[in-house]
């Protein structure tokens, strides 16, 4: 990612985490959220269909999120701009997911 925004590993691994504790392979965030979690101001272009594209992509310095493990999905406003932003578990962590979900799952069931 961009140097300004240094937090993006940190960030990605932390919603990572999130979704496993919440159990669920997907999160929507608004893009506030993702700035305020960054120390970004969204004015600055995190807010932008242009910067989204770039993440979404993984190409060059943007490809930080997808590293993480994380597909990206928005729907832009009319005038480019993003509100919130999807992410997915790609299909390692999915995989992975899952596995982790079973082995809880047969735990549980041993217990009784």
């Amino acid at each position: 990612m961009p140097r300004r925004y240094k937090g993006w590993k940190n960030w990605s691994i932390a919603l990572r985490k999130r979704m496993y504790q919440d159990r669920c392979t997907e999160t929507t965030v608004t893009v506030d959220e993702v700035a305020e979690g960054l120390g970004a101001n969204p004015a600055e272009g995190i807010g932008s269909k242009r910067f989204w594209d770039a993440c979404r992509d993984g190409k060059g310095n943007f490809d930080t999120i997808a590293k993480q493990g994380l597909l990206i999905e928005f729907e832009p406003k009319a005038d480019g701009t993003v509100k919130k932003v999807t992410f997915r578990l790609n299909q390692t962590w999915m995989d992975h997911f899952h596995r982790v979900r079973e082995r809880e799952l047969t735990k549980v069931a041993s217990s009784y």
